[in-house]
């Protein structure tokens, strides 16, 4: 089929789509998107990709200072009393504020995958709004050192509760989805989401046990520091056939506690002064 050239038909000939206004809008949007997208997938050398092994290794790293952190650290806090300065514990806990330091420094350098626009996105300037606006403040709150601002602010003899109170803020870094998406990718690619689901519910599970127990630990060491003249639940040794001069016995005794708040009862270390009741109370309510 010939058909004549449009010019004999008195058609326009559309040499360049900017010629016509409309067109011409369209046209330029699209090829700034498309210049846009270009910027956002191109990768460059000091950013790196989430499925890089190098990061992957490196999950692993923060993984094992995270567990730490969340069943060590509350245990040292609440039922040793904090780890002495030079001691084994005081060295590896400095060695995981730094593994969490450099993760914070790498998170500026990671690419990620954009939901909105479904694709990766490799772009620095991205990829640091993103953060700043996202965990940033809660990560660099983790790490701070609180403990030893403090206490060269205010003497030796006024460390010890900023000190309890400060290591505690480490564990911010449990409600990171970041940090939950990095446990997740430890397990095999052939479980189904339901199971994925109940290991997550468990471990939640067994960490709220956990803290719980050292929450009740703590309330009986601060009742002891600002309250001496008070009975805890740590002093009622003959009922409960206490040592409290063995952090295993103070312990399991605590955790005792949580697995019977969670059934609405009173172990046989149950509170006696009022700070303890009002920690039983809120257990009772939350678990």
């Amino acid at each position: 089929l010939h058909l004549p050239p449009a010019s004999t038909l008195g058609l326009a000939v559309l040499k360049d789509p900017t010629e016509v206004p409309m067109i011409g809008a369209a046209w330029e949007s699209r090829r700034a998107q498309g210049t846009k997208m270009m910027q956002l997938l191109e990768r460059k050398w000091y950013i790196l990709s989430p499925n890089d092994r190098r990061v992957k290794l490196w999950d692993l790293v923060v993984i094992g200072a995270l567990f730490y952190t969340s069943t060590v650290t509350p245990f040292e806090v609440a039922v040793v009393g904090g780890a002495a300065h030079a001691s084994p514990l005081w060295f590896v806990g400095n060695l995981v504020d730094l593994v969490f330091f450099v993760d914070l420094c790498l998170q500026f350098f990671l690419g990620y995958f954009d939901d909105r626009l479904r694709m990766w996105n490799f772009d620095h300037r991205s990829i640091c709004a993103r953060y700043v606006r996202g965990w940033f403040c809660a990560d660099l709150l983790s790490i701070f050192p609180f403990d030893e601002v403090l206490s060269a602010l205010g003497g030796a003899g006024t460390k010890q509760v900023p000190f309890h109170l400060a290591q505690f803020l480490k564990l911010v870094r449990l409600a990171s989805p970041r940090m939950q998406d990095r446990i997740l990718m430890l397990l095999p690619v052939q479980i189904s989401n339901q199971y994925k689901s109940l290991i997550k519910f468990v471990c939640a599970l067994c960490l709220l046990i956990h803290l719980s127990a050292c929450g009740y630990c703590l309330v009986a060491q601060l009742e002891h520091k600002y309250a001496p003249e008070r009975a805890t639940w740590l002093d009622d040794r003959e009922k409960i056939h206490l040592d409290a001069d063995s952090p295993s016995s103070v312990y399991f005794y605590a955790v005792e506690f949580s697995i019977f708040a969670m059934v609405l009862g009173y172990p046989r270390a149950e509170p006696v002064t009022q700070l303890e009741q009002v920690y039983a109370i809120a257990m009772l309510l939350l678990m």
